[in-house]
């Protein structure tokens, strides 16, 4: 059912606004930050999970590029048969369990496509508060509130399950359960597999997907496009504004291919009404200042920052990433 949603969809496209409705941004102290300023700035540190240093910016940006399709959000199920899907009794049992409560909601499910020479570098989800979501804040910041800790009694725990389709090499899934501190935990995304865990908390990625790279090199300047042509092949088209488009041809089974399917989790219908109530939610105005008198707390001179410098150190000072697994591996 799903390979069918993929192939019936075609184009993909890469993910340039948030899943869901878009984004109104109600505080945005840094508006040239990018949506996932957190993972996009340690992953140009690093070079990826497993290091690989001495790539142009360009180059690493092109390879985290990757496309996105949204097969349902709430009540609006784009995809013909994703119904079934969002209602799946073994995922809602496994959400259960997660975090144990027991009243889970689906409230999403999209599919993520990369191409060989892609990958996606280690982050953690974006969580959701009572009153302050991905439709009202920006993505780093509300992943910057999950890790603070700042803002847990508004928090509503996401289960995330990821279910693999195709058979792509390479792009295995790399997870960190016991916090960034432990150890990786590297899965095959064998097609029929699914891994369901609090995406929100857990950092993890997608490793380099195998195969000729040589359409993600060429893209370093403009847009990726992907579209589905006959017989189950893609073509990714890149080149900027006034540059000859190249194209490279793939086949489904070249692709890394996987849908994410999400519910909100709720311990009790006290808990649930809570939120469908409005009636405990976090005030948006608050959430500046409590990160201003944390950092000050801690030591920083927030006066002296401009709006950026101050997002940036929220981001620095409490999104702690896996300072991994990239030292002493090959490049």
């Amino acid at each position: 059912m799903l390979d069918r949603i993929w192939h019936r969809f075609g184009a993909h496209r890469p993910p340039s606004r948030p899943a869901g409705k878009e984004n109104r941004r109600a505080l945005s102290f840094a508006p040239g930050l990018g949506p996932r300023a957190d993972a996009a700035r340690n992953f140009l540190r690093t070079g990826g999970r497993l290091g690989r240093t001495g790539e142009s910016p360009a180059l690493l940006k092109a390879r985290t590029s990757y496309f996105r399709e949204e097969y349902a959000y709430g009540d609006d199920l784009v995809a013909p048969g994703i119904d079934s899907f969002m209602a799946n009794e073994q995922l809602r049992e496994a959400a259960k369990a997660v975090f144990g409560m027991p009243l889970v909601i689906p409230f999403v499910a999209y599919g993520n496509l990369l191409v060989p020479g892609q990958e996606l570098g280690l982050h953690t989800d974006v969580p959701a508060f009572r009153g302050a979501d991905r439709n009202v804040l920006p993505l780093w910041l509300l992943v910057a509130m999950r890790h603070s800790g700042l803002f847990e009694r508004w928090r509503i725990p996401i289960a995330t399950a990821v279910s693999f389709v195709g058979e792509s090499p390479g792009g295995e899934f790399a997870c960190y359960p016991q916090g960034a501190d432990g150890p990786v935990t590297e899965l095959r995304p064998e097609p029929g597999t699914v891994v369901i865990l609090d995406a929100d908390t857990v950092f993890h990625g997608v490793d380099r997907v195998g195969g000729d790279d040589s359409g993600v090199r060429s893209a370093t300047t403009g847009k990726l496009r992907l579209t589905l042509g006959a017989g189950r092949t893609w073509q990714l088209s890149t080149g900027g504004p006034g540059d000859p488009p190249s194209h490279f041809r793939y086949g489904s089974d070249e692709l890394r291919f996987s849908v994410s399917w999400k519910s909100y989790c709720f311990s009790d219908e006290e808990d649930l009404d809570r939120w469908r109530s409005h009636s405990d939610d976090l005030a948006i105005h608050t959430v500046r200042k409590t990160f201003e008198d944390e950092l000050t707390r801690l030591g920083t001179a927030v006066r002296e920052l401009s709006d950026t410098e101050l997002a940036v150190a929220v981001i620095d000072t409490f999104v702690r990433f896996p300072e991994s697994s990239a030292a002493g591996l090959p490049r």
